[in-house]
């Protein structure tokens, strides 16, 4: 009974521990391991792992651009064209801006 009890507490930390990663941290880390597979030549790893990034921060400018430099080396503009151009905006933003009226949200 005890076992069972230590093996519970024990399983429970760990997912505890897994659970609680920092997004910021795995995105610097995915970012980091990209770098070097992209410095070794292997440009597809690295594309795998800065849209891993992306999914940890899509908001990252620095995964944006590495995943662009390797488009850039893959030479794959189609993906490329789309890629330089930030975050997608909503249709309705891109009416207000086109008219000129202010954006209340």
């Amino acid at each position: 009974m005890t076992r069972a009890c230590v093996l519970l507490a024990a399983a429970a930390c760990l997912l505890m521990v897994a659970c609680s990663r920092d997004p910021g941290a795995m995105r610097d880390r995915c970012v980091a391991s990209g770098n070097k597979y992209f410095q070794n030549g292997k440009y597809k790893e690295a594309s795998i792992l800065y849209r891993r990034a992306l999914q940890f921060d899509p908001r990252s400018g620095e995964a944006y651009y590495r995943l662009g430099l390797v488009d850039l080396a893959l030479r794959n503009t189609a993906r490329r064209r789309g890629r330089w151009n930030g975050p997608p905006v909503s249709n309705r933003t891109m009416k207000m801006q086109r008219y000129g009226w202010p954006n209340f949200t």
